[in-house]
């Protein structure tokens, strides 16, 4: 199935950054462009709904931005997500960090709807079975709670690497829960 996964890159000695692939951009933007171009070479007849919606979410995925760069030299994390041209930013000095946390104890069911880690998922809508995820997630200093990526469990050992690497970065102690 096709997941967002985000990426680690290194800018320099002092910046690490995690965000989803450039072949993920360009793959949708290929796609739209595609579509439009189909759509565009066919005057005279009429513009399928269906096309127009796909080129829309084509060209919104192409745009999507969600970009955790963590910085050694201002010792701030910027946290930036939505669209290029319409994103909300966050920073996190390192001294508000509580911890990085990673828990692979998620355990989603369709007959447990108010527990703390209550989500649904597609599968377990329709089959009524538990589903496991692997959260990487950011705690700062009042408790909040920033959630850097969730994926199902089988994809754990790939997520616990880039906690390890994104938390030791920072000087900081993987801490799994």
């Amino acid at each position: 199935m096709f997941r967002i996964s985000l990426t680690i890159t290194r800018k320099s000695e002092s910046i690490m950054q995690l965000s989803p692939a450039i072949l993920f951009r360009i793959l949708f933007g290929i796609i739209g462009a595609v579509l439009l171009l189909g759509i565009s070479l066919n005057p005279g007849t009429s513009i399928p709904v269906i096309g127009i919606i796909l080129i829309i979410i084509s060209f919104i995925a192409a745009f999507y931005e969600e970009r955790w760069i963590l910085n050694r030299d201002t010792r701030i994390i910027d946290y930036r997500f939505g669209l290029i041209f319409l994103c909300r930013k966050e920073s996190i000095p390192f001294d508000e960090i509580d911890e990085f946390s990673y828990s692979d104890t998620a355990v989603i069911r369709r007959d447990n709807p108010e527990g703390s880690h209550s989500m649904l998922s597609r599968s377990s809508i329709f089959n009524g079975r538990s589903v496991k995820y692997s959260v990487l997630s950011l705690i700062t200093k009042d408790g909040k709670v920033r959630n850097i990526e969730v994926l199902k469990s089988r994809s754990g050992t790939e997520l616990l690497d880039k906690g390890t690497q994104a938390a030791g970065f920072c000087g900081y102690e993987l801490k799994r829960s």
